[in-house]
């Protein structure tokens, strides 16, 4: 008996020591794609965006603000995905960043690929081309391309077409506008997540945010054609 028991004790004694001399337990960690950068424009670098294990790998660096001047403009939660990430390619992550969205979230290819084809085109007052085009014009351009609709060629009379839809209705394909004075004097293509497409006078084709302080003090409503 008195053996055993020390038989025991020496194995006892055996384990602890060398569990003293392991040390504590480490566990390595696995990188995954991380800190993607996609650039879009040279004279601007894109904002960062990252990849995750989880089917939505893109997860943007903070949600853009409701439109503080009225209700707030719905999110693309409740959007059915365009894309599954297997198949998304540099123009779903393009404007994934532009629209601050996930890449499953972004507009359907078609669409993407017709704004992109104009995106930087220069404003030119009463133009319809590729030499310059104005925001009623490229608006109007958009709904031939892609509804198949004729519109109104100025942008107050898109205005008078449309039927009026309050900020937390809008969806991609409306139509936002915005004043000089009392007067229409504006019009966009509404995106997502308070994101627009219109033909600016300052940089062209390119995409605003409805929430930016200049667009604020300008918006005159948003409208849908039907």
């Amino acid at each position: 008996m008195i053996r055993q028991m020390l038989l025991l004790l020496a194995a006892a004694a055996t384990g602890a020591g060398v569990s003293a001399q392991s040390g504590p337990k480490t566990t390595s960690q696995v990188r995954f794609l991380d800190d993607i950068e996609v650039g879009f424009a040279p004279e601007a670098a894109a904002p960062k965006a990252k990849v995750a294990a989880s089917p939505a790998v893109l997860v943007t660096t903070s949600p853009a603000s409701a439109v503080t001047r009225s209700t707030a403009v719905p999110t693309s939660a409740a959007r059915k995905p365009t894309v599954v990430i297997e198949e998304a390619g540099t123009l779903h992550l393009k404007f994934a960043v532009l629209l601050n969205v996930e890449v499953e979230q972004v507009p359907q290819l078609p669409l993407m690929v017709l704004i992109d084809d104009w995106w930087g085109t220069r404003y030119r007052l009463g133009g319809n081309d590729r030499n310059g085009i104005d925001c009623s014009g490229f608006t109007s351009m958009l709904y031939h391309q892609f509804f198949g609709m004729q519109l109104p060629r100025t942008s107050r009379e898109q205005f008078q077409a449309a039927r009026s839809v309050p900020l937390s209705e809008l969806r991609e394909g409306d139509l936002v506008f915005f004043t000089s004075g009392t007067n229409i004097s504006h019009v966009g293509f509404y995106l997502q997540n308070n994101k627009f497409v219109h033909a600016s006078t300052s940089e062209g084709v390119t995409i605003s945010d409805l929430n930016d302080r200049y667009w604020q003090a300008r918006f005159a409503g948003a409208g849908r054609m039907e």
